[in-house]
């Protein structure tokens, strides 16, 4: 039986324990909502396509984020990895939107025949790795769990602790270690949302403000 083939550890370190990696959760999730507020008094209030985008981001952010509390609550890494794998297909989008706010025109619409194509995600993650190097190899693991891979096909197996080659198996969704995974899934929840908050006040400070910010 292989090894454990969760997503890439983030830090943990932070957490006391389940209940209080949650309640940093929720304080991220504060934070998206103030966000809203910058968004909607930038531009002297002014909506564009790209505070359309910015708020839209938002407003992802915070389904994305009810739904992976929801998974974690339930042990239920089948959920929580493809959540948190589309959380970060948002950021890494407004990453990229953030450099190039044009790509918004792509995202409008979904014809064939608009003069704005959309690019792939691979695509946008080698465009935006200079700022976030390790973001490809994340996103493959996340991906191993999000297809039926071997984050998939091992989930439901756990080796019996003090036993040679005796595992158990659930028909039931549950974490391969709880103590570590739900922790794992919230750093990530915290990472990503971290990650949208800086971006969209950059996109903000950038385009949105009376008084442009230098990009550097």
């Amino acid at each position: 039986m292989p090894k454990k083939g969760e997503p890439e550890q983030v830090d943990i370190s932070r957490f006391k324990s389940e209940e209080d990696a949650l309640r940093q959760v929720e304080a991220v999730r504060d934070r998206l909502h103030q966000l809203a507020k910058l968004v909607f008094e930038s531009n002297d209030r002014n909506i564009t396509y790209l505070s359309m985008f910015l708020l839209s981001a938002i407003a992802r952010a915070n389904g994305l984020h009810l739904a992976t509390v929801h998974a974690i609550e339930t042990s239920n890494p089948h959920a929580a990895i493809p959540l948190i794998r589309s959380y970060g297909d948002l950021v890494v989008t407004a990453l990229y939107v953030r450099d190039h706010p044009e790509y918004v025109d792509a995202l409008t619409d979904r014809r064939r025949d608009t003069k704005s194509k959309r690019r792939s995600i691979g695509s946008l993650i080698t465009a935006v790795t200079k700022y976030a190097p390790g973001i490809k190899h994340v996103y493959d693991e996340l991906s191993e769990g999000t297809h039926f891979g071997s984050v998939a096909m091992w989930a439901s197996w756990t080796h019996k602790p003090d036993t040679e080659g005796t595992v158990t198996y659930a028909s039931y969704p549950r974490w391969r270690d709880a103590q570590r995974d739900p922790l794992v899934m919230a750093g990530w929840l915290i990472e990503l949302g971290e990650a949208l908050i800086g971006t969209v006040e950059a996109t903000v400070g950038a385009y949105l403000s009376q008084a442009p910010a230098a990009r550097t």
